[in-house]
Parts: structure tokens; sequence; C-alpha cells
């Protein structure tokens, strides 16, 4: 991890870029399910009435929220409202969100006094913060209705802002991940490009020495497969792996704002999480390096037969001429032995009751009949099909 590090360090800038743009993915990513809830909640089910805090209000209504107000949210009331006749107008400059924290409280205590169902204010806090906001916004919604406004255009407006503000969130949300993932290729293969020069000149400038050690089959693994490897996890280290801590945090965020008391669920999904990633780790890291040791054996059994040729009409083609190429000598390269019992594998015979074996004569017969058959068979026999009366049989 640090070497994959060390190497990204020449493209710091590019880096810094992907995780800006990350970062705004994830605050689009976030931000969505968010909206799509005030749709449904606001849009829908309130018709369009985001706060608790009217545009207008009757005057016996206002009277009403009023008196259900400590001093400090009367006098506030008062400078948030002028009276025009019978209906007080809301003043142009002022925070509604502020205000509806304020208000929310005492015009949900209006609303349950008018329905006979009076309530302090603790007991009303009882309730939850929620369903004293909804008390509320019903509550201005029905002034609405009273005092005559649309509400079927405000539920409109409503829904037209908040579906133009996903749709603007998705665009950006898009081009971040677009921008982050072009620059994620660009500083993979950057990567990929230095790793390749070093690799080259560390392989020319080997001794005789070094090249003993290392086979060539290798090296063109550790120089072509290592590499691409290499390359595919920078993209995926900048793609998906910077990616998820940033979700993981705002998503903590966003529960921890919601007052759920959900956070022990978060982490304990984050600790499981943590541990089946561990475990996959643990189980997959020996068979990669066993896949490596194949990978390495095929190119070596592919450069014993084949020739790799560049420019036009080339391709591959075989080393020797195929009349020459027997098939036990393509069975024992990738095979590594045609004998039919494990003790014949290995020359002289290791077994421990090789002297008292009476079978052993037997096998190693049948071994070298094996090998003689096999190796009596070419390419070029296998290329041409079959004439009746033929001895050789497949």
């Amino acid at each position: 991890m640090r070497s994959i590090l060390k190497n990204m360090k020449p493209q710091w800038k590019a880096v810094v870029l992907i995780l800006l743009c990350l970062l705004v993915q994830a605050v689009c990513d976030l931000s969505l399910p968010a909206y799509t809830s005030s749709l449904i909640d606001v849009g829908i089910q309130s018709s369009g009435v985001e706060y608790a805090v009217p545009l207008a209000i009757r005057s016996s209504s206002y009277d009403a929220g009023l008196e259900q107000m400590t001093a400090e949210e009367a006098a506030l009331w008062r400078e948030s409202y002028v009276q025009n006749g019978d209906v007080y107008t809301r003043v142009g400059d002022v925070d509604e969100k502020a205000l509806d924290e304020v208000f929310a409280a005492p015009i949900a205590q209006a609303a349950l006094a008018a329905r006979g169902a009076a309530v302090t204010r603790d007991g009303l806090a009882l309730t939850g913060g929620q369903a004293v906001r909804s008390t509320a916004v019903a509550f201005v919604s029905a002034e609405y209705q009273a005092l005559g406004i649309d509400l079927s255009a405000i539920q409109t407006g409503y829904l037209w802002r908040t579906g133009g503000k996903m749709l603007a969130m998705s665009l950006l949300m898009a081009l971040a991940a677009v921008l982050s993932s072009l620059l994620a290729a660009r500083v993979g293969a950057s990567v990929g490009r230095d790793l390749r020069a070093k690799v080259f000149d560390k392989v020319v400038h080997f001794s005789g020495a070094e090249f003993s050690r290392f086979s060539t089959a290798s090296l063109i693994t550790r120089s072509t497969g290592d590499i691409q490897q290499i390359q595919l996890v920078t993209i995926m280290l900048l793609r998906m792996v910077a990616y998820a801590p940033l979700l993981a945090a705002g998503g903590i965020l966003m529960v921890i704002r919601t007052g759920a008391d959900m956070e022990w669920i978060i982490l304990l999904a984050v600790a499981l999480l943590l541990a089946l990633v561990g475990t996959l780790m643990k189980l997959a890291m020996p068979r990669f390096k066993r896949m490596q040791s194949l990978v390495d054996q095929v190119n070596r059994i592919a450069r014993e037969i084949l020739t790799g040729l560049r420019g036009k009409g080339g391709g591959y083609r075989m080393n020797k001429p195929a009349e020459q190429c027997t098939v036990g000598s393509i069975l024992r390269l990738t095979e590594g032995s045609l004998a039919p019992v494990a003790c014949l594998d290995k020359k002289p015979v290791q077994c421990a009751r090789a002297g008292e074996c009476r079978t052993l004569p037997m096998w190693q017969k049948l071994d070298t009949l094996i090998n003689e058959f096999f190796d009596g068979v070419t390419i070029a026999d296998l290329a041409h099909p079959i004439e009746p009366g033929n001895d050789f049989v497949i």
C-alpha cells in the first residue's frame, strides 16, 4: 500500500482533484434521500407548506398562538407580523427556518386547544418533535384554506423547486463521478507507465547471477500482469476505497442529526463489514499467491512452445515445426509428469518401500510405454484427420 501511494506522489494534484470530486459526489448522494423524503412529507402530505410560520394568519388565530407563547416568543411573534385589518401578514425579511424552530410548539398548542385537547408545553414535548411540527404545519394549512390562499399553487411550486434541486444534484453527482473516474484512470495509467519504466531499467542492469535467479517468464509476469493489477488497484483505491469513508462518515453524521438513536447500529454494521473484509483478504491472499506462480508457469510453457512476432503478418508461431513438437513434451511442460502413480514422479524413485514393492516394475514399464506413446505423437499427427484403417486412435 505504501509503495502504491509513493508511486502516486507525482500525480498529487490529480489525486486532490479526485478527492474533491468524491466529496461532492458523496454530499449529493447523501442529500438526495432527504429531498426524496421532503417530496413526500412536505410536498404531498403537507401540501407544500414547509415551515410552521404562516405567510398570513387571521387575527383570531394570531391571538390564539400568542396565548401559548412565552414572553420572548411573543415579542418575536409581534416583530415578525404586521396587521392589515383582520389579517396579520409576515414580514418579508425573516429566517423561516429559525422562526419554525421557535413557533412550532406554541402553534401546535394553539391547534390542539382549538380541538379541545389543550396540552402543556412539557406534555407536548413528550409526543416528539416530528409530531409537534406536523400538527403546527397542519394548522398553517388550515389557515391558508380559511383565507382562500391557493394551496395547489404552493404545493406545485414546492414540488418544482425540490425536483429541480434533485435534478441539479443528480447532474452534479454524475459530473463528479465521470471526472473522478477519468482522473483516476489517468493516475493509474501514469503509475503503470512509471513502474514499467523502472522495471525495464532494473532488468537491463541485471547481473548474470540475477538473470539466472529470475526466469524470463517471471520477468514477463512482473512487467505485464503484475503492473496491470497495480494499475487497477490504484484506480480502485481512488474511486472506491477513498469514496467509502466519505460516504460512511457523511451517513453517520446524517443519522446523528436525525436524533433517531441509531448510532450503535451504524457502528455495529461498520465493525461487521471490516471483519468480513479482513476474513476475505485472509482467505484470498494464499490463493492469489498460488495464482501468481501458476501464471509464471503458463508464461514459461508458452515461451517454450510459442514465439511472438510483431509487425505485419505477426502473431504467434511454434518454436519448432509441427512434425518435431510431440504431445509428450507439451504434456510434460503443462502437467509436469506422465507417471501413472505418484511414486514415479521423481527419479530415482523416492519411496520407503521401493525395495519390497512387487508392483513397481509393472508401473515403471507402464510409465515407459506412456511416455513412448505420447513422444511418438506430434502436433502434425493431431492436425491431420484420421483415415479409415489407421492404427493411430485417440
